[in-house]
Formats: C-alpha cells, sequence, structure tokens
C-alpha cells in the first residue's frame, strides 16, 4: 500500500508543479528578464529560488492526488473487495497510507523551516542586486516613531528624525514610568553595535523626579542603551513572513506585540498556518482514500480535476477563517482542516462497514 501511493504522489508532484509554476513563476520571471535583461542563468537561478515557496503547497496537493488515485485503481479493479474477502479491513489498508501522510507531512515542515525561507529572502535580494541597489547598502528613513509596550501599556516612545542602516540620527527617546515621564533622551546619533547594542553620542538626558517638578541633566558623550530592536526595525529592510521560519515569526511576533501593532492578531494566524497547511498532507490522505472508492476506475485527468476542485475549496476555506476576527488564530488555521477531517473520517466510517 505504501508503494501504490508513492507513484501517484510523483505523478501529482510533477503535475501541479508544472501548472502552477507555469502560471505563478514563469510569467514574473520572463517579465524580469525582460526588464533588466537578464542571462539565462540569472533566470534559472531565480526561478530556483522561487520554487521552493510553492512546493510546501503541492505537498499536500500531491497526497490528496495520490490517494485518491491509488484508492480508486484498487476499488475499481476489486483488489479492495479480494482484501476484504480476505479479512483485511478497510482501517488497515488505509495504515499505510496515513504513515504516508504523516511523513509527508513531517518532511513538509522540514521543508518549509529550512529551504522556504532562505530561498525566498534569496530571491528577493537577487531582485534588489538586479536593481542595482548593494545587498548591504543603506536603507533611508525619514522621521521614524517606534513605540514599546509592557503589558498593554506604552513604556517607551524611539523618534529618529533620520535612519540610515543602522545609525539613527537626532534621536529623542521618552521613557514612562506609571504613565508618567520619567526621563528623556536627546542624542545627535544612535549606532547600533552586535556586541553592546545601541550607543547614544553626544546627547543630554533628564532623569525626572517623583514630582516632575525637577530633573537631573546629565551630558554625555557617548552612552550604551538595551532597546530591544535591532536595525532591522527601524530601516524598514526587514523579511516578509513567508522568509521566516517559526522561531523567527514567532520573535517577531513578540516584538510587535511589545510595539503595540495591530497585525499581531493576523501573524499568530500566519504562525499556526506554518504548521497547520504541511499537516493537510495527513488529512488529505482520509479524505482521498474515501473519494476514491468508487466502483468504476477514474483516470488520471478525472483524479486531477477533483483534486483541483477540493483544494480551491480548502484553500477558500483556509483565507476565509484566517480573515474572521472573531475566531482565536488557532481556530482559523485548524478549522478547515477538522473539518475536513471529521468529513473525510466519517466517510470512511461509513464505507468500512458496508
Amino acid at each position: 500500500m505504501f508503494k501504490e501511493i508513492f507513484t501517484p504522489f510523483l505523478f501529482g508532484l510533477a503535475a501541479f508543479t508544472t501548472i502552477i509554476a507555469g502560471g505563478a513563476i514563469i510569467p514574473g520571471v520572463i517579465n524580469e528578464a525582460r526588464m533588466y535583461n537578464l542571462a539565462f542563468p540569472t533566470v534559472c537561478q531565480l526561478f530556483v529560488l522561487r520554487l521552493p515557496g510553492i512546493l510546501s503547497w503541492i505537498f499536500p496537493m500531491a497526497t490528496l492526488l495520490a490517494a485518491l488515485l491509488s484508492f480508486s485503481r484498487l476499488s475499481s479493479e476489486s483488489e479492495l473487495t479480494a482484501f476484504r474477502a480476505g479479512g483485511i479491513s478497510l482501517y488497515k489498508l488505509t495504515a499505510a497510507p496515513l504513515l504516508f501522510g504523516v511523513l509527508i507531512s513531517i518532511v513538509t515542515i522540514l521543508f518549509n523551516e529550512t529551504i522556504t525561507p532562505q530561498a525566498a529572502f534569496a530571491a528577493e535580494n537577487l531582485i534588489i542586486q538586479l536593481k542595482d541597489i548593494a545587498r548591504s547598502a543603506p536603507q533611508i528613513r525619514e522621521n521614524v516613531n517606534i513605540p514599546m509596550y509592557e503589558n498593554g501599556q506604552m513604556v517607551r516612545l524611539l523618534h529618529a528624525r533620520r535612519v540610515e542602516g543602522g545609525r539613527m540620527h537626532d534621536v529623542h527617546m521618552v521613557d514612562f514610568a506609571g504613565g508618567e515621564v520619567a526621563r528623556t533622551t536627546r542624542a545627535r546619533t544612535a549606532e547600533f553595535d552586535p556586541a553592546r547594542g545601541w550607543s547614544f553620542q553626544n546627547g543630554v538626558a533628564h532623569q525626572f523626579a517623583g514630582d516632575n517638578r525637577s530633573a537631573l541633566v546629565i551630558d554625555f558623550q557617548a552612552e550604551n542603551i538595551n532597546l530591544n530592536i535591532n536595525p532591522r526595525d527601524v530601516s524598514g529592510r526587514d523579511k516578509d513572513v513567508d522568509q521566516m521560519d517559526l522561531l523567527a515569526l514567532g520573535k517577531y511576533i513578540s516584538q510587535q506585540r511589545n510595539f503595540g501593532s495591530p497585525e499581531v492578531p493576523e501573524l499568530r494566524v500566519k504562525w499556526h498556518q506554518k504548521l497547520a497547511v504541511p499537516f493537510a498532507c495527513f488529512i488529505f490522505v482520509i479524505l482521498g482514500s474515501t473519494m476514491g472508492i468508487r466502483p468504476q476506475r477514474s483516470s488520471s485527468s478525472v483524479g486531477l480535476g477533483i483534486s483541483v476542485l477540493v483544494l480551491f475549496l480548502y484553500y477558500v476555506l483556509l483565507s476565509l477563517f484566517g480573515m474572521i476576527g472573531a475566531l482565536s488564530p488557532v481556530l482559523a488555521a485548524w478549522l478547515p482542516k477538522l473539518l475536513i477531517g471529521f468529513y473525510g473520517f466519517a466517510a470512511l466510517c461509513r464505507k468500512a462497514s458496508v
């Protein structure tokens, strides 16, 4: 049974990759090749770097098609009837395919955690280089404000008139304690050092007393201040969600929560989806197995069409639940799989009892 499902899986992998790459990757690569007059090796490199981004979604598709085609063949050629006449239940027959689904889910998670983020970020850097922007060139931003929160209350507000790479110019920072201004710091520049953090230079600090009527004035040439931010937070050159692994995205969500960002719920949904989407491989094995058990044998094209229809419905539900703010991030990411899995398991039990 394991071998029976593996060959259709390879077919589905090739078929869906060809279809989706032809519509999602190749037109963009051709457009960029014309725009930047790219050589053929560069075009191939760009295509290969963007391919992992769709493969992580294709693994569940190929798993569904493999289960559907393999059980369709067994059903149409009466092999399922022979197995059951020999005392082998439908549950035992699906054990190996379910194990296959679990293995593909694990492979997909590992693929998403290692290859996909690195390839997506490398593709973006390649485009930046093609635009004649050096990879390490500093991005310049004006009037940057970064609020920092703890337990829902603002504890620090940082403003920089100009940010250039890892250096901030004309910095003004306000620290709050109990809702009151506790300290203000002005500095001509602030520069990031990976070992020491942010070094504020040529500035003055006002430390206010409890009555806020007097302040201790401190002039300084250089002062190291521990800020839970890095140059990416102020430079605007940050990785997209698709370019982060689970650990990096979790840290980014925690950081955005401290900043009071309204995008935190959406980011949490995407974090759970990074686990939920690969798990669909297991769910689709159950669904494909029940859909494939029919008296007549279906061709590969029919199975491909049914798979596309089911997958379209699944990804519509995934997107729809992700946009419903009333649902928790866990439910928004996992509810489509639970619904499909419940339907597939109920159908499997019904056909096993026949």
